[in-house]
């Protein structure tokens, strides 16, 4: 999540290290369930090499406007793994990527949007509390951000289309086309 320079300094700084440690071990358990239960480190590689190229495409590529106390990026998000929480309550385990109903992945796309609206209002109300002026931000950003919650469940719909309709192949995961 990127909050532009300054909206939080100081002693507040704690809870972004916090956070960013807590995401850190979160990855480093799910590459180790990769490497252990989905093909080992050849696909964990492949797998990081191409969510690193699409990070670069999505942040740096495409276009992003900053906006108030943030910048609109595009970012398909309900191909990230964070979502796998949300998604494990509410997709019965087992299922296949390709098996999703398009509703249920527009849903998650929905909610997914939402709470990047949510992280950085809290981020920018915590760092600069209720002031008009930051209230301003924070509203300013998230009326940009409406075009991106239009625009990016359609894109995880094309995602999942794409995805019904590729090959098995080495470098994705089992669950694209396997139950768990």
């Amino acid at each position: 999540m990127h909050i532009e320079p300054g909206v939080v300094d100081g002693a507040k700084m704690a809870l972004s290290y916090a956070t960013g440690a807590a995401s850190l071990a979160i990855s480093a358990k799910l590459a180790y369930d990769t490497v252990r239960e989905d093909g080992g480190v050849p696909g964990l590689v492949l797998r990081s090499v191409a969510a690193t190229l699409a990070v670069f495409i999505f942040f740096e590529l495409l276009p992003h406007f900053a906006v108030g106390i943030s910048e609109v990026h595009f970012i398909l998000g309900t191909t990230l793994r964070a979502m796998h929480e949300l998604s494990r309550r509410r997709i019965p385990d087992g299922t296949a990527y390709v098996d999703l109903r398009y509703l249920d992945v527009l849903k998650l796309s929905l909610v997914y949007q939402g709470g990047i609206i949510a992280w950085v209002a809290f981020w920018a109300l915590y760092g600069q509390g209720f002031g008009a002026e930051n209230l301003t931000a924070v509203l300013s950003f998230g009326a940009a951000y409406l075009l991106v919650v239009v625009l990016e469940p359609l894109a995880d719909l094309a995602v999942l289309w794409v995805a019904k309709h590729l090959p098995r192949s080495s470098w994705t995961t089992h669950r694209l086309h396997g139950a768990a």
